[in-house]
């Protein structure tokens, strides 16, 4: 099932992600595979020793305000694609189907990235959780009809960035820091006015 546009922010937050996604409700019939199990089924080991197979991050270190980028290396038009991320606490596994499109994997049905070369471009907000991220690429020959019968022929892709608490770097005024006013002409008021402190006009005055 993929989530409305509007949720994709959300979904990245762990309480909003299961009002977002009702394959998190407890009758669902096919309880979604956990991360650690596909581990075993060989998601991690199977890495490829290319490292131009991976997805491409902007950067490792994100914080509130940054903008989250992942794209994807050039595709192989012999090959099928499968995109998918993990979240900080989370043990499931969401596929990524288009720029920020994303769906629960219920563990039966791996949906194929239709998008282009961008999985993710997503500002940070508060929402988010903090801690690793991790974004794989699955590709598989196209004639392989079921993926996850035919693990020996996975090629994976793998790359990593943090969401980290941290705010927005105060901007270096230099020496104009001690002033309290800093306009490009002049200033003006509207009535009467109490100003502590240096005021700083060019080329005009008061």
């Amino acid at each position: 099932m993929k989530t409305q546009h509007l949720c994709v922010v959300i979904i990245l937050a762990l309480t909003a992600l299961i009002t977002c996604n009702p394959l998190f409700a407890s009758d669902n019939p096919n309880p979604p595979v956990s991360h650690s199990q596909l581990t075993d089924a060989g998601l991690s080991n199977r890495a490829s020793p290319d490292a131009q197979a991976n997805p491409i991050v902007s950067k490792t270190n994100y914080i509130n305000g940054d903008i989250i980028k992942v794209t994807l290396p050039p595709n192989d038009l012999n090959k099928q694609r499968f995109v998918g991320i993990t979240i900080p606490g989370v043990e499931e596994l969401f596929l990524i189907t288009d720029l920020n499109e994303y769906s629960l994997f219920d563990g039966q049905n791996l949906l194929s990235w239709a998008g282009q070369d961008k999985a993710i471009e997503l500002e940070v907000t508060s929402d988010f959780k903090r801690g690793e991220y991790t974004v794989y690429l699955l590709q598989l020959p196209e004639y392989v009809d079921n993926p996850l019968e035919q693990t020996d022929l996975w090629e994976i892709g793998i790359t990593t960035f943090n969401v980290n608490t941290g705010t927005l770097k105060p901007v270096d005024l230099g020496t104009a820091g001690n002033f309290v006013i800093l306009a490009k002409a002049a200033v003006s008021n509207t009535g009467i006015t109490s100003v502590t402190g240096n005021i700083g006009v060019s080329p005009a005055g008061l």
